[in-house]
């Protein structure tokens, strides 16, 4: 409220464009949309963006949030942009193993998934965990500090639907 009685009372022509934010703000909005979002919709934008989002935004990849038909596409470009910024993936939330076994098992993404932070699985089998961490040649084992295993609810179950139901840190 402080803000605002300071903001009525000054003189200072009010912000009506995003663009017009401090970075302070800027980078609090931009933690409540995932890196895929952030990426498709600010990078490139203009120069204040291309600096601020390499370097100052946590990069958390949700692979639910790209299309099957994007993924290669965003791949490549987020390889270039970690190879730019060294800025690299923090986490890594997916239930698709096929997705997660092409970033993690081709050669050319290797180096860039290897100081993975955080992962988060949904219907994962127990070998395919093992195969992630252990015998890929990202060597997850090295770098992981969380592995988080969720549990879907199946629709219907208990009234809610297709939501997330338990999970299980390790």
């Amino acid at each position: 409220m402080l803000f605002f009685d300071l903001f009525l009372s000054s003189n200072a022509t009010p912000i009506t464009k995003f663009e017009q934010l401090p970075n302070e703000l800027i980078l609090t909005c931009l933690t409540y949309l995932n890196f895929y979002k952030i990426y498709e919709i600010f990078y490139c934008l203009n120069q204040r963006f291309n600096q601020l989002i390499p370097y100052e935004t946590k990069i958390c990849l949700d692979l639910y949030s790209i299309p099957s038909r994007q993924f290669l596409t965003f791949c490549f470009q987020l390889k270039q942009f970690i190879i730019t910024s060294q800025n690299y993936p923090l986490s890594i939330l997916t239930d698709d193993k096929h997705k997660l076994n092409l970033i993690l098992e081709d050669d050319l993404f290797t180096e860039t998934f290897s100081k993975l932070k955080s992962l988060t699985l949904s219907e994962m089998d127990s070998d395919t965990i093992y195969s992630m961490i252990f015998k890929y040649q990202t060597k997850l084992y090295k770098s992981l500090e969380r592995l988080t295993l969720r549990d879907w609810v199946k629709e219907g179950y208990f009234g809610l639907g297709s939501s997330r139901a338990g999970k299980k840190h390790y």
